[in-house]
């Protein structure tokens, strides 16, 4: 699904950028993340090549319920937040792929997610947001709650605990300043 809209903004004092990935945002630092994370990715494995990648983004863009959106700082993709079940419906599900990880627990995170519900909500009036959690991440499970997330689920056959939040509970990190949204169609 292409979002008609992008959100750029100040983080920790540098220019940040968050939209729609597109199949030219596919580095070699971000197929080496995608190969490590193979078990927790469906659409990914340790031979995931570019050509793949590239095909798999553009099926998303055309995808009436599906969206990916990268977090660039200062130009670089640094992290990428994969949204589901969009399209007719006030609720999408969002997962989260912050890389490298030198520089997970630093922020990034909880800026992804507040940008993926603020563009999801101003472009398609998406107000309800949840996430699936692996029971054994707990770092995942602190970001969430940060995020303004609480915990609704345990699925103990999957080990996995489910998040929901309203917009209005989502919070803007601190480290965001001067957020405006571009809107490309109105």
């Amino acid at each position: 699904m292409q979002i008609d809209a992008r959100l750029r903004f100040q983080l920790k004092g540098k220019h940040s950028l968050f939209r729609n990935l597109e199949p030219s945002d596919i580095s070699g630092e971000y197929l080496k993340i995608l190969r490590q994370a193979g078990t927790y990715l469906s659409n990914t494995g340790p031979e995931i090549t570019r050509h793949q990648q590239s095909e798999y983004l553009r099926a998303i863009l055309r995808s009436e319920n599906d969206t990916i959106f990268g977090l660039f700082v200062e130009k670089r993709l640094i992290g990428t937040v994969g949204c589901q079940n969009i399209s007719g419906s006030s609720e999408a599900t969002l997962g989260l792929l912050i890389f490298p990880e030198t520089i997970r627990n630093k922020g990034y995170g909880s800026t992804a997610i507040w940008c993926a519900c603020r563009l999801l909500s101003a472009d398609r009036g998406v107000y309800s947001f949840r996430a699936g959690v692996s029971a054994d991440n707990l770092a995942s499970k602190r970001l969430f709650h940060r995020s303004g997330f609480r915990e609704t689920k345990h699925i103990e056959n999957e080990n996995k605990v489910v998040y929901r939040a309203l917009i209005s509970d989502v919070t803007q990190p601190s480290q965001v300043e001067s957020p405006k949204i571009d809107r490309f169609h109105d």
